[in-house]
């Protein structure tokens, strides 16, 4: 056993390295595209077609809607506090 500062070397080490067993590591390929499936040329921000889609130009009308339906079943108790109110002297 040999000391080399922090680190110990041993001859086990240099024994499994050399072992016949030991698998060969994987080597990376260069180039594992497969071609046509560059996804940067189809961006996936933004909406997409599955999405649901929200017609808020519907929802202002149904907003207006109800709101006009408000009024107009209030008029008459308006109406009758307009005309019907009198002066106190």
């Amino acid at each position: 056993m040999e000391f080399h500062g922090t680190f110990v070397c041993s001859a086990a080490g240099v024994e499994v390295a050399s072992r016949s067993g030991v698998p060969e590591p994987n080597i990376p390929q260069p180039n594992r595209r497969v071609p046509g499936a560059d996804r940067r040329k189809r961006s996936r921000s933004g909406r997409r077609t599955s999405d649901p889609h929200v017609n808020w130009r519907r929802i202002a009308w149904l907003f207006a809607a109800y709101a006009l339906y408000l009024s107009v079943r209030s008029l008459p108790e308006t109406v009758r506090n307009l005309f019907g109110r009198t002066t106190k002297a």
